[in-house]
C-alpha cells in the first residue's frame, strides 16, 4: 500500500472504522460471538476481509481521484481555450462537481497532514468546492466577474490563479511520478497549498458579502421592472409572443437568482411587499430617459423593437419628406406599448442606481459610466469646440480615486453637475435654452435641499437630467442631418429600399411567404366574387392590380386580430405601427357607429325629446375626439 493511501486510511478513521469493520466481519465468520480482534483467523478469513477493504477503497485511492479530475474536470489550458459562457456551463456540471470535490478534498487534506492547517475552521469537508471552481472564471476571465477591479476584487484576482497554478502542479507530480503518490510530491511545492486555500476562501468572502447585498438589490429592481412591463402587455398578447416568453423566463431566472444569493426567505418577502403595493415601479408619467436604462431588463428589454435602423428612417422620409425624429428618438406611430416597457425598465435603472450608492460600501462603477455616457455624448456634439472644458469637468479618473476613499462630497457633486449643465447650454441648440434652464432650476433646488439620506436620489435625478440633455441634442443633430438626407431620399429611396429588401431574401433573413399568402386570398376571393377579372390580372391591366391591393390593404385594416410584426406581410413590415393605428380607428368608427345606430333607434321609437339630447351628445363626443379613446364611463355618464 503506497504512503499516501497509509496517510488517507487513517485520515478518515472517523468516518470509517477499519478496526470494526475487520472485528465486525470476523464476527460474521465465527457465528457472531464477541472476541477480539487480536484473534487469529484463518488465511482465507484475512483475505476475504482483505479483498472486500480494496475494492471498497480502490476508487479512492489518490492517484484514481487525480486521473479523474485530470480527464474530466476543469485544467488551464482548457479553461483559457473556452469562451466565458462555454465555462459557466462547464463548471455547473454535476460530473465535474464531483470528481473536483473528490480530488480537492484529497489534495488538501494530505497537504495538510503534511505541514498543517492555516485555520481549525479549513477542515477538508468543509471547503466548498464550487467556490473553489469560481477561482477559473475570478482568474481567466475576471472583465467577466467583476464590474470593476477594486480592492476587494483586486485582491481575490490576486489569490485565485496561485491557487490553480499550484493545485494543477501538484496533480501534475502525482500522476508523473514513478510510484503515482503524493508521497513524491515535492513538500516545498504543497506547503504553501492549505494557506493559498485559505486566503482564496477568506477573500472570497470577504467580496461575495457586499457584492450579493448591491445584486440583491439590482435583482429586485429588474422583478419589478419586469413585472410592470409585463403588465402593460394588451390583454389580448398570445401567449406564447416573443415578449411574452421572454418576460417570463427572464422573470423566473431573476427569481431563482434572488433566491439562489438572498435565500428563500428573501424571495418570500419581497413577493409579499409586492403584492402589498410596497415595491413601486415607474410612477406615472414618468420614465428614465437615459440609454443607459436598458441594461437592467436584460434579454427582455433586447426583446423590445430596436430604435430606428437606416433604412427606416428612409422609409419614413419617402412616406413623408419633413419626417423627424421625436423626442425619444423614435417616431410617432411607435406603439405605445413599448414606450411605457422602456419606461419601466428606465426606472428601474435609475432605481437602482440609487440603491448602489445608499450600500454600506458605495458602488460607484454604474454611475462612473453615466458620466462617461455624458462626457463622450458632449464631445461627439461638440467636436473640439467644447472638448477640453467637459473633460476637465468629467475626469473619471480623479473622482474615482476621491469617492473611493470617500473624499468627493456633496459639495463636489454639486459643482461637477454644474460644470456639465454650462457646457450643454453652450453646446445645444437655442430653442432648447428654455426648456433646460427651467429643469436645470428644478434640480438644482432639489440638490440643494437634498439632506443626508436624499442626496443619493437627488445625485442619481441630475445624472438623469443630464443624459436627457445630451440624448435631446443627439436628436436635434439627427434631424439636421434628416433635412439634409431626405431629397436625396425622394430621388433614390425607392432603389435603397428595394436593393435591401432583395439583400435579405438573397442572404435568407428574410422570404415572401406571408406576402404571398395574403396576396393569394385576396386573389382567390375577388376571383370567385367575379370582382375582378382573371384575364384582365393575366393581361396586366394596371386598374386590376390596383383594386387587388387596395382590397388587400383593406382587408388588413378591417382584420379583428391586432396586427403584429410575426403575421405582417414581409413587405409591409416598417409600417406595422403605422397599420395598427388604422386597425384601432377603424374598429373605433364600426363601434361607434353601431353604438349610434342603436341608440337612434331606441330615439325614434320612443321620440322622447331627453333621449334626443342624449344622442345628441353622445353623437358630439364620438365626433371631437381625435385619439379615438373613449371610454365607456363618459358615453354612460350621459345616460339620464
Amino acid at each position: 500500500m503506497s504512503g499516501d493511501q497509509k496517510n488517507y486510511d487513517s485520515a478518515v478513521i472517523s468516518h470509517t472504522n477499519p478496526e470494526r469493520d475487520i472485528k465486525r466481519k470476523a464476527d460474521s465468520f465465527d457465528g457472531g460471538s464477541s472476541c477480539k480482534v487480536a484473534k487469529s483467523y484463518s488465511h482465507g478469513e484475512v483475505v476475504r476481509v482483505q479483498r472486500i477493504w480494496t475494492r471498497k477503497f480502490r476508487p479512492l485511492k489518490t492517484f484514481n481521484l487525480v486521473e479523474n479530475y485530470f480527464s474530466t474536470g476543469p485544467t488551464i489550458e482548457h479553461v483559457k481555450s473556452i469562451s466565458f459562457e462555454a465555462l459557466v456551463v462547464f463548471l455547473r456540471e454535476k460530473p465535474i462537481i464531483a470528481v473536483s470535490k473528490a480530488c480537492l478534498q484529497r489534495i488538501h487534506l494530505l497537504s495538510t497532514f503534511r505541514h498543517g492547517s492555516p485555520s481549525k475552521a479549513l477542515a477538508p469537508e468543509n471547503v466548498n468546492v464550487r467556490v473553489f471552481l469560481a477561482a477559473f472564471m475570478i482568474a481567466y476571465r475576471p472583465t467577466h466577474v467583476f464590474e470593476s477591479m477594486g480592492a476587494l476584487e483586486q485582491s481575490l484576482f490576486e489569490s485565485a490563479m496561485p491557487l490553480l497554478t499550484t493545485f494543477e502542479r501538484i496533480i501534475q507530480c502525482i500522476r508523473s511520478s514513478a510510484k503515482r503518490s503524493f508521497q513524491e510530491v515535492p513538500p516545498d511545492l504543497t506547503e504553501g497549498f492549505p494557506t493559498m486555500l485559505f486566503e482564496y476562501l477568506k477573500r472570497f468572502k470577504a467580496w461575495k458579502v457586499p457584492d450579493e447585498a448591491k445584486l440583491t438589490c439590482r435583482i429586485k429592481h429588474a422583478l419589478i421592472a419586469l413585472y410592470q412591463a409585463e403588465e402593460h402587455l394588451p390583454p389580448d398578447e398570445p401567449e406564447d409572443s416573443k415578449l411574452k416568453v421572454e418576460f417570463r423566463t427572464q422573470i423566473e431566472r431573476l427569481r431563482s437568482k434572488l433566491q439562489q444569493i438572498a435565500g428563500v426567505d428573501a424571495l418570500n418577502q419581497f413577493d409579499e411587499q409586492r403584492k402589498a403595493g410596497q415595491v413601486s415601479g415607474p410612477a406615472a408619467g414618468g420614465g428614465g430617459s437615459g440609454g443607459s436604462g436598458g441594461g437592467t431588463g436584460g434579454g427582455a428589454y433586447a426583446a423590445l423593437p430596436g430604435r430606428m435602423t437606416n433604412e427606416q428612417l428612409a422609409h419614413e422620409l419617402l412616406l413623408d419628406p419633413t419626417f423627424q425624429l421625436d423626442e425619444s428618438g423614435g417616431c410617432s406611430v411607435e406603439n405605445p406599448v413599448f414606450h411605457r416597457i422602456r419606461e419601466s425598465f428606465h426606472q428601474a435603472f435609475w432605481d437602482s442606481l440609487v440603491d448602489d450608492l445608499k450600500l454600506a460600501s458605495p458602488c460607484y462603477v454604474r454611475v462612473l459610466r453615466v458620466l462617461a455616457e455624458i462626457r463622450d455624448g458632449i464631445n461627439d456634439l461638440a467636436g473640439s469646440k467644447e472638448s477640453g472644458s467637459i473633460s476637465e469637468a468629467v475626469d473619471l479618473e480623479f473622482i474615482k480615486q476621491q469617492a473611493e476613499q470617500g473624499l468627493y462630497g456633496w459639495d463636489n457633486c454639486m459643482r461637477l453637475i454644474g460644470s456639465i449643465v454650462a457646457v450643454i447650454q453652450r453646446v445645444q441648440a437655442p430653442k432648447r435654452d428654455d426648456e433646460t434652464r427651467a429643469r436645470w432650476k428644478q434640480v438644482g433646488q432639489a440638490m440643494q435641499e437634498a439632506a443626508g439620506a436624499d442626496q443619493p436620489r437627488a445625485f442619481c435625478k441630475a445624472l438623469e437630467f443630464l443624459l436627457d440633455r445630451v440624448n435631446a441634442m443627439r436628436i436635434d443633430a439627427a434631424n439636421a442631418r434628416l433635412r439634409l438626407i431626405a431629397p436625396v431620399i425622394k430621388d433614390h429611396g425607392i432603389d435603397y429600399e428595394r436593393g435591401k429588401f432583395q439583400d435579405k431574401l438573397n442572404d435568407g433573413s428574410l422570404t415572401l411567404e406571408r406576402t404571398q399568402d395574403w396576396i393569394r386570398k385576396t386573389l382567390r376571393r375577388e376571383v370567385v366574387s367575379k370582382t375582378v377579372e382573371l384575364e384582365s390580372l393575366l393581361e396586366g391591366k394596371a386598374a386590376s392590380y390596383v383594386h387587388i391591393h387596395t382590397v388587400a390593404m383593406l382587408a388588413l385594416v378591417a382584420e379583428t386580430a391586432p396586427l403584429k410584426s410575426e403575421t405582417c406581410p414581409e413587405t409591409l413590415l416598417f409600417d406595422v405601427h403605422r397599420l395598427s393605428l388604422l386597425q384601432r380607428e377603424f374598429q373605433y368608427l364600426v363601434t361607434s357607429a353601431t353604438m349610434l345606430v342603436t341608440a337612434t333607434h331606441g330615439v325614434t321609437s320612443t321620440k322622447n325629446i331627453a333621449d334626443t339630447e342624449v344622442l345628441a351628445s353622445i353623437s358630439d363626443l364620438f365626433v371631437s375626439d381625435s385619439k379615438s379613446e373613449i371610454d365607456v364611463d363618459q358615453v354612460l355618464a350621459y345616460h339620464p
